[in-house]
C-alpha cells in the first residue's frame, strides 16, 4: 500500500427526531493538494465541493481532512443513505467512495389525550 493511497471513513449509521440538528462527515487520509467531495443520498447529489489543501508542510504524518454535512432541521425526508464520494485530480484522477451513513429520522412522539387510549 503506497502513501498515496487514499482512505476514505464516514460515520456510524445515525438515528435522530424530527426537528434535531446534526451531522454526518466523511474523512480522508491522505495528502492530496486538492479534493472533491461529493455527498450523494440514495445515489442523488446533494452537496458538491472542493477542498483546497493549503499545508505545504512536507510532513510524513498523512493528515485526515474531513467533510461535513450539516442538517439544521432533521424532517422525515432526510432519511436514507448517505455516500460519500472522495476525488482526487493529483498526481493521478482517483475516486474513492466511503461506505454510506445511513440517517433514520424519527417523527416527534405525540402527545396524545390520555383519555383516548383504550
Amino acid at each position: 500500500v503506497s502513501s498515496d493511497t487514499l482512505v476514505v471513513t464516514q460515520s456510524p449509521d445515525v438515528s435522530f427526531h424530527e426537528g434535531e440538528t446534526g451531522n454526518i462527515s466523511c474523512c480522508w487520509k491522505g495528502k492530496p493538494e486538492k479534493v472533491g467531495i461529493k455527498w450523494l443520498k440514495n445515489q442523488t447529489l446533494v452537496e458538491n465541493k472542493t477542498v483546497i489543501n493549503q499545508s505545504s508542510s512536507s510532513q510524513n504524518e498523512q493528515a485526515n481532512s474531513c467533510s461535513v454535512l450539516i442538517f439544521p432541521n432533521f424532517t422525515i425526508r432526510d432519511s436514507g443513505r448517505y455516500i460519500c464520494k472522495v476525488t482526487v485530480e493529483i498526481p493521478t484522477l482517483t475516486e474513492v467512495e466511503g461506505n454510506g451513513t445511513t440517517i433514520t429520522v424519527t417523527a416527534r412522539a405525540v402527545i396524545t389525550d390520555h383519555h383516548n387510549l383504550n
